[in-house]
């Protein structure tokens, strides 16, 4: 019997798992001791949370919690394969929903056909290559829950526009509102999602004048915004609910106004400190493209001159190669992106600049300019409100932007060949001969362009996704030291010098522990708040890492007067380099622990030396009492 091998049928299988398994790469690889054990130091000991953060985060929480408990949960790097599901999770969904969206092999009698197919290789490297530029922890649940959810928003909005007016559009829009909803109590600044409900008015507004009726306009949108808000409030008053209950009705009001008065202490949390810190991000990646905007200018101008001299084009478009090329060269020389692949400088820029491409392309859409069915032009609606929102609500720069480019990248890839075709077309139409002209010049010099963006970061990501971790190794140093004297990291790799300074922590604690007859609490101070998930020590005090701004210096001092009355006597490790010299509240809150220390007679246990100028020193009170 012969059997016939269907290459196309194989990739459409490969591409998807390969999806899958990608991000799952080296998840026992780093050590870190602040994010990633942080996240797993308030799962492991959740009711000792601080009740804002609690509520605040209250799905991510929920969930670590769970993932905590199931086995190999117990361990970081079990936690770190549980927790990256969400990154495949977001990967496939995206895989999934565009090919459906936007197939590559789209009927001949649709409407633009041949500009809207979007070929499968192009949308698996774009994927793969925001799997790649996922930076942020898998631990951080609270980020990559708002991040599905998110995603899980677009997509349900994008087949509603698909179905139109038919029956599965409401059942869309629907499941589009309880995703919002429900991702307000995954972390609470996502309230500002509830403003992707403008594409539903865009999408109204294209449908009402492609089929020429206006007068319909404003019953589609308020019909379909009204069944997105029913959604919405479904999708809160069941967690709002079960929140209320378990916490009091006043839990969450309290929650709210607990939030806002911390930007006192943390004026990076501020809504004037984030947004200048997004447009600060776009200044600096727009003068770094000025030069590659020269670039192009020059290549447009030199197809133009040998545009009908066929003998000439080759050469043109070897000397255009060459000063790409040339002129990538000079970027990673002058360090807009580096082969440091243990570090973001690798990637960001090149992300930001693609970025700043995905915006131009989807404001061309958004405008007509590309032409293109509604449910395109609305995707770019969607991928512009994405790149907008993503930011609002962290103090991480554009970052969350770079994390989360599973829609924003294929949106961009497809308008991207929607331009280049419509080029093309317009320089073999019959438009004015100048137009011809133009567009003539403009399509190989941007093809080019494109394609060595989409390489470069390909190549600078899937370097960057063997090599980054987290919190460790960002000043190079190699991680090939596999971790065996402490539970939780048992298998993690880490460098020599903090495998063995955390080894030998470990076991001077379990010696002080065992010797104290149970278990003991911990205050921990000086960036390094997942030593209390590595050495077994529950927070003494309201929070895990009271050096955090967003931590009010005037709440810590409450904690320690409370912890000083209650009769509790935790360990005190004071990590030395954070606190030479602390500034801002860092120092205040610095002083305060100092200042406990010496009311409450504590002495010094013991010394660790850690990695380069680090020393954990290990305060205990009963050394002062002499027991």
């Amino acid at each position: 019997m012969n059997v016939r091998f269907d290459g196309k049928r194989v990739l459409q299988v490969l591409f998807p798992l390969l999806l899958a398994v990608y991000p799952f790469i080296h998840t026992a690889q780093g050590l870190d001791i602040m994010d990633t054990t942080y996240a797993m130091t308030g799962y492991t000991w959740l009711s000792r949370m601080d009740e804002m953060w609690l509520l605040a985060t209250w799905l991510p929480n929920l969930l670590g919690a769970l993932f905590v408990r199931l086995p190999g949960g117990g361990t970081l790097a079990g936690m770190t394969a549980y927790c990256t599901v969400f990154q495949s999770g977001m990967a496939l969904l995206a895989w999934f929903a565009l090919g459906r969206l936007f197939p590559a092999d789209r009927a001949q009698d649709t409407p633009d056909a041949s500009e809207e197919s979007f070929p499968s290789w192009l949308r698996f490297l774009l994927l793969l290559i925001a799997e790649s530029l996922c930076w942020c922890p898998a631990a951080i649940l609270y980020n990559y829950l708002s991040w599905f959810f998110m995603t899980l928003l677009i997509v349900f909005l994008l087949f509603a526009f698909r179905e139109e007016d038919g029956p599965g559009s409401r059942t869309y829009y629907f499941l589009a509102g309880c995703a919002a909803g429900i991702n307000l109590f995954v972390r609470f600044p996502n309230i500002v999602e509830a403003l992707l409900i403008i594409a539903v008015w865009f999408h109204a507004l294209l449908s009402a004048k492609s089929e020429r009726k206006n007068s319909a306009f404003i019953g589609k949108a308020l019909r379909d915004t009204g069944i997105c808000v029913l959604g919405y409030i479904t999708g809160v008053i069941i967690p709002l609910v079960i929140i209320s209950i378990r916490y009091g009705i006043s839990a969450w009001p309290n929650m709210i106004a607990s939030l806002f008065s911390m930007t006192s202490d943390a004026s990076d949390y501020t809504a004037g400190g984030m947004i200048a810190a997004v447009f600060g991000a776009y200044v600096t990646t727009l003068r770094e493209m000025l030069p590659m905007l020269a670039v192009v200018t020059a290549g447009i101008l030199l197809f133009a001159a040998v545009r009908k001299k066929t003998s000439f084009r080759n050469i043109a478009i070897f000397i255009y190669a060459f000063l790409l090329a040339f002129f990538f060269r000079i970027y990673y020389a002058k360090g807009v992106f580096t082969a440091n692949y243990w570090y973001y400088d690798a990637v960001f820029e090149l992300a930001m600049m693609a970025i700043v491409l995905s915006v131009l392309l989807d404001v061309l859409a958004v405008c007509g300019v590309l032409g293109g069915s509604r449910l395109m032009r609305a995707a770019a609606f969607l991928s512009l409100l994405q790149i907008l929102l993503l930011p609002l609500g962290s103090n991480n720069y554009t970052f969350p932007i770079v994390n989360d480019l599973f829609l924003i990248l294929p949106v961009t890839g497809m308008l991207f060949l929607r331009a280049l075709r419509r080029l093309r077309e317009a320089s073999r139409g019959e438009n004015r001969r100048f137009l011809r002209a133009v567009a003539g010049s403009l399509h190989l010099p941007l093809l080019a362009l494109g394609l060595l963006l989409m390489f470069l970061l390909a190549f600078q990501g899937f370097r960057f996704h063997l090599q980054y971790t987290f919190g460790d190794g960002t000043d190079g140093r190699k991680r090939d030291t596999a971790v065996a004297g402490i539970p939780r990291a048992e298998g993690t790799v880490t460098s020599a010098v903090r495998a063995d300074s955390l080894e030998t922590l470990y076991d001077q604690i379990k010696a002080v522990k065992q010797e104290s007859g149970g278990e003991r609490t911990a205050i921990i101070y000086g960036n390094a708040p997942g030593l209390h998930y590595l050495l077994d020590l529950p927070p003494a005090l309201f929070t895990a890492w009271p050096d955090l701004n967003s931590n009010e210096s005037a709440r810590v001092g409450e904690a320690l007067e409370e912890l000083s009355a209650s009769g509790e006597e935790p360990l005190v490790i004071l990590r030395q380099e954070a606190l030479s010299p602390p500034t801002g509240n860092s120092a205040v809150k610095a002083d305060m622990i100092l200042d406990y220390l010496a009311k409450m007679q504590y002495n010094e246990l013991f010394r660790v030396d850690g990695e380069k100028d680090v020393t954990y020193v290990v305060y205990d009170r009963a050394a002062a009492l002499g027991e």
